[in-house]
């Protein structure tokens, strides 16, 4: 059964979304660059804590905390926009993959997009994954 309000494209329609897209990926990226070191950073602050206290103040490390969870949260904004604006689905975010529903042969497909491609060339089934791409 088909989800209400799922957009298929055809592959121009997807070509065509895809400069809007790239542009909405580059601002995930940058906040995916940024959850990450905010991650990392909190990761070697609980290493440090485990390990021998740290010399971390509560005050220090709930601001470290905060900026994460927002650093997460901006990112989540920015992916439910892109899925929401554009009827896709976030499929990765190293590198970035877009999934665009199709149609093909009747049956129902993704247009992929991965990060650098200049256009969709690839296609998988629903249940494919990555793995499944295959040249359109």
């Amino acid at each position: 059964m088909v989800p209400m309000g799922r957009k298929y494209y055809t592959l121009d329609e997807a070509n065509e979304a895809l400069p809007n897209v790239k542009n909405m990926a580059a601002k995930i990226r940058r906040a995916e660059s940024v959850r990450q070191a905010r991650q990392e950073e909190h990761a070697r602050v609980m290493q440090a804590i485990a390990q021998n206290g740290g010399d971390f103040s509560a005050e220090k490390f709930l601001r470290l905390a905060q900026s994460l969870e927002r650093s997460t949260r901006q990112l989540q904004r920015l992916m439910d926009n892109l899925q929401s604006s554009f009827g896709c689905e976030i499929k990765g975010l190293q590198p970035l993959l877009v999934d665009f529903y199709s149609k093909r042969a009747g049956q129902d497909i993704y247009l992929c997009w991965q990060e650098g491609e200049p256009e969709i060339t690839h296609w998988h089934n629903l249940n494919a994954g990555f793995a499944g791409r295959q040249p359109l």
